[in-house]
């Protein structure tokens, strides 16, 4: 049996040999510029890594055999962490505690928290590695990526095709050091600087029909339209769009435009009782907006301290079902629509000065012409290319201009959602006294409540707290220790109102202008 000879080259082709490897392995270094080429890369290195650990054992019962171990965990991470980009994000130490991981998509130019599409990658380098294999490799990632934080850069907004940039007003390209969890569907098109016509209908004109003419209403529709692709900062305030429930009144039309233009996978659905919900939150986490759709305006939002946390930017813990809790910072836009205004247990000045409300007080006619503005119009890539264009070009928005109409309709939901506010904005003015018991201002409230079958389950004490708030805002002072009287300064007139008020011995409140007592004065 001839014996197998070496091949040998002569020193030209040993050289060229020499030179075709260093150039694989330099290709084999680079990074990869795609998801396909990661892919590919993690693949082979797997196959490599794998071969170098073969041996032919001498000796015993694998003697002439050659023995093929499997990939330890750690290798397997050298080589996954060699290749692929991971993160933790946070944006301080107590959210990078909990926070998820997070892996580069080359394609999307995003980081993405998705647990199967890490635990894939994985396997590309060991399809035969086992689960706990897998999760050994998975957790080690955790403990070893680079913590960072988000990109909070108002000038910045990225988009189907790159990262804008503002200032230099120009597209720049994906890049990991931009630290984007989500991202705008559109393309960027320098040339879409000319806003699309169809048949006479245009964007800007509508726009114009909802605000009535009214600068300060058409003003807030374009900040909500340049607001929805700004989702690496905080707004700090929420929107509802509301009508009367009459129907074709363009309010859905504008909710699906900002959808076609940051993209429907970018849009989280969550109505107002369901901020609260654990797992439903956990639903729209990294959505650019956050819509709910057809709330029900008799729904009483007892509880809204997730919807005021993710209104304002706050850190949040979130419960996933099934997976561990994390910490998460929402810069989400969040729209809410209903057919009247909304009822909430905290009316505070604090929670509804950041409420932005639109009232769309039309209806369109349900013709032919009108359902092609939301079955055809709004769905053009022309006209959502010029949207963009006009939004990158306008100034970031990190404060809502607050319309009039937004105020009255503010004032409404305060007067619905908070009885003592309502109480004073109506009857107190009435009061002809500077100064008046605190006694009997609590049972001429509870006794006008009753007269508007509005019966009131509150304590004294809490009416006199809440109504403090509001009088000293009028001008008026209270004092807690029974140190002044009414004297002069109480008309009889005040005693003639609560008493043509009660039915019966309720209310029963007899003002002593010389005893001293707690009151509310007007100097």
């Amino acid at each position: 049996m001839a014996k197998d000879t070496e091949v040998v080259f002569d020193d030209e082709t040993e050289e060229n040999i020499k030179k075709l490897r260093k150039m694989q392995q330099e290709e084999n270094n680079k990074p990869p510029k795609t998801n396909q080429e990661l892919f590919s890369k993690l693949k082979q290195a797997g196959i490599e890594k794998r071969k170098e650990k073969e041996y032919t054992p001498e000796k015993g019962v694998n003697a002439g055999k050659t023995i093929k171990p499997r990939l330890t965990f750690r290798e397997i991470t050298n080589i996954v962490e060699k290749y692929g980009i991971f993160r933790i994000i946070g944006d301080d130490k107590e959210e990078q505690s909990k926070a998820p991981l997070y892996w580069y998509n080359l394609d999307d130019g995003i980081y993405s928290k998705d647990e199967t599409e890490i635990r894939q990658l994985i396997n590309y380098v060991d399809n035969q590695a086992t689960d706990r294999t897998i999760t050994e490799v998975f957790n080690k990632l955790i403990l070893e990526s680079k913590r960072v934080a988000r990109t909070h850069n108002k000038n910045l907004v990225i988009v189907n095709n790159g990262v804008y940039d503002r200032l230099q007003n120009k597209l720049l390209k994906f890049n990991s050091d931009y630290v984007f969890t989500t991202k705008i569907a559109t393309n960027y098109n320098p040339s879409a600087s000319t806003e699309p016509v169809y048949n006479g209908w245009s964007i800007s004109k509508w726009f114009n029909q909802i605000a009535n003419g009214k600068q300060d209403k058409i003003k807030l529709l374009w900040q909500i339209i340049t607001a929805s692709i700004d989702s690496n900062i905080s707004h700090e305030s929420a929107i509802f769009l509301i009508d009367d429930g009459q129907g074709r009144t363009g309010k859905s039309t504008f909710e699906n435009l900002i959808m076609n233009l940051v993209g429907k996978n970018n849009c989280g659905q969550l109505k107002l009782i369901e901020f609260e919900d654990d797992f439903k939150l956990a639903l729209v986490d990294n959505k650019a907006v956050i819509i709910g759709d057809d709330n029900d305006p008799n729904s009483f939002n007892e509880d809204s301290s997730k919807f005021k946390s993710l209104t304002t930017g706050e850190t949040i813990l979130i419960n996933p079902k099934g997976m561990r809790p994390y910490y998460n910072r929402f810069n989400s836009l969040i729209i809410q629509s209903m057919n009247g205004v909304p009822r909430f247990k905290d009316s505070t000045d604090a929670h509804l000065r950041r409420f932005r409300i639109v009232k769309f007080n039309h209806q369109y006619q349900a013709t032919p012409q009108n359902r092609k503005i939301k079955d055809d119009y709004i769905n053009r890539k022309e006209l959502l290319e010029w949207l963009l264009y006009k939004a990158l070009h306008s100034k970031p928005v990190t404060t809502f201009i607050q319309t009039d109409e937004s105020n009255n309709a503010t004032h409404e939901i305060k007067e619905d959602n908070d009885a003592v506010y309502y109480f004073i904005n109506k009857y107190f003015d009435d009061l002809e006294s500077t100064r008046i018991p605190s006694t009997f201002l609590f049972n001429y409230f509870m006794a006008c409540m009753d007269y508007e079958n509005n019966h009131q389950k509150i304590k004294q004490r809490t009416f006199t707290l809440r109504a403090q708030k509001i009088l000293k805002n009028k001008g008026w002072e209270y004092t807690p220790n029974k140190t002044r009287q009414p004297l002069k300064y109480w008309t009889g007139k005040d005693q003639q109102k609560l008493d043509e008020l009660r039915n019966d011995q309720r209310y029963l409140c007899n003002v002593e202008p010389n005893k001293y007592q707690r009151l509310f004065y007007k100097e």
